[in-house]
Formats: structure tokens, sequence, C-alpha cells
């Protein structure tokens, strides 16, 4: 028996793992491909060469980025060519290159993802909530327990 819960969210969720993504160094946005590129760096690497590390180096410690840097050397630059993944952005929501930004924890696959673990405390809240609800009205023990 193979069923499926599909589940909404009321408002944005993010499951973070704690890492801050520096802007225009750890991660591009891409603004005609709607997703931000959390930058590999071996695949950077490829694209400006190792007779560039230095400039690479240097407009990182400037604060500057590499967009600059990678366009230059790439006119048809895309995301494929930089990105470790992707983190897919709405017309509404478009962050600046300048922007840190929080990395989400992600599955194998590489596609964002809600830990059990998360989603477990959500439902018991919620079927704890409904539960007191039924009860009425709540009293303190003297054990300090409801």
């Amino acid at each position: 028996m193979n069923k499926q819960l599909i589940i909404e969210t009321l408002s944005p969720v993010h499951i973070g793992n704690g890492r801050v993504l520096m802007g225009g160094i750890e991660h591009l946005v891409f603004n005609n491909e709607m997703r931000i590129a959390v930058l590999d760096d071996k695949k950077v690497l490829e694209v400006i060469g190792k007779d560039r590390i230095n400039t690479w180096i240097a407009a990182i410690n400037r604060g500057n980025g590499v967009l600059e840097l990678l366009e230059n050397v790439d006119r048809s630059l895309t995301s494929e060519k930089v990105a470790m993944r992707w983190i897919h952005i709405n017309s509404t929501n478009i962050p600046s290159h300048q922007n840190n930004i929080r990395e989400q924890i992600h599955s194998g696959n590489i596609k964002p993802m809600i830990p059990g673990s998360s989603l477990k405390g959500s439902f018991r809240t919620s079927w704890f909530s409904k539960e007191v609800l039924k009860m009425g009205r709540i009293k303190k023990t003297r054990s300090g327990m409801f």
C-alpha cells in the first residue's frame, strides 16, 4: 500500500545548518535563470584558469566578489559552469549578489529538505494543541503538570 501525503506550508520554511554563504564569493545570483548558484571552487577554477588564481583571491580579499572576473573570462557564463547546487528563487524574492544567505539543509540528491525530526515536532505540537483544545480550560496541578 503506497500512500502519499502532501503538506502545504502556510509560511516560508527554512531549515538551515547554520552556515552563512557570502554573497558574490560563495554564491552568485543568476537572475535570468531564476536561481542562486552555490559555487563549486573546482568549477570556478576551471573557468578562470590556474593563471588567474591570484586575481580570484584579490577579488575575494577586496570583497568585490567573483562575478565580474568570471564574466570577463567567459562571456557565456551560466550557473551550470560554476555551481555545486542551486537555490531556486521567484521574481518577487531576488537577492542581491552582495547579500549573504543562510544555507539550507539538503538531501543526497542536492534538493532542499525538511528533516523528519522537524516534521515530527510540528505534528506533535499540532496534535497536542488539538487535544488541549478538546479538553477545554486547563488548570495547573501542584506537581506543575497540566
